[in-house]
């Protein structure tokens, strides 16, 4: 959807009041990466605004810059330092993409890579995430997922009707019948 209205704005130009998106280059920046923006700069505003400042200030106001040795990288997402940096793999494995633990897209994520892996579990699903995205306590918060998508499962089990006993297969029903007419 958010592709689409891209489109759309690309097309018709932009009102005299959008600096922010004019700022953005909509030809050379997806959607999806403009999720990401939106879900960063609504939690890590302190973050974006030390990193886009200058160089040489004191990480001690925020902390989380110099732990996770986070830069911007060319579309204005915020990255992490891998610890890997000669390895063979993908530049989003190598500096994965800060995403907050708290946001509706983190849950998007989760549930996204949960299906993905066919429902394999936390542990798969925490590995799975990490090859493209740092989000801080994502193991507290896939075992949260993965506890309440159980509890809703139990849910419907226990809501479904109960298999009549006293009807054997083949017998009293419209279908049957109709097969044993021929």
């Amino acid at each position: 959807m958010s592709s689409v209205v891209f489109t759309i704005v690309d097309e018709i130009g932009l009102p005299e009041k959008a600096d922010h998106w004019r700022s953005m280059k909509f030809k050379h920046f997806s959607a999806v990466n403009t999720w990401f923006l939106d879900c960063q700069e609504s939690t890590y505003r302190d973050e974006i605004s030390y990193l886009r400042g200058a160089q040489h200030r004191n990480t001690n106001k925020v902390p989380r810059v110099r732990q996770l040795g986070l830069f911007l990288d060319e579309s204005g997402l915020i990255r992490c330092n891998g610890r890997i940096h000669n390895a063979p793999i993908p530049e989003s494995a190598e500096f994965p993409y800060l995403i907050p633990a708290n946001h509706p897209l983190t849950r998007l994520i989760v549930l996204d890579a949960h299906e993905q892996l066919l429902h394999s579990g936390m542990n798969a699903t925490v590995t799975y995430i990490r090859q493209t995205f740092w989000i801080p306590t994502i193991r507290q918060y896939a075992t949260s997922y993965h506890t309440d998508e159980q509890h809703e499962d139990t849910t419907q089990r226990s809501t479904r009707p109960k298999r009549n006993a006293s009807i054997k297969p083949g017998e009293g029903t419209e279908v049957d019948n109709n097969v044993d007419e021929k």
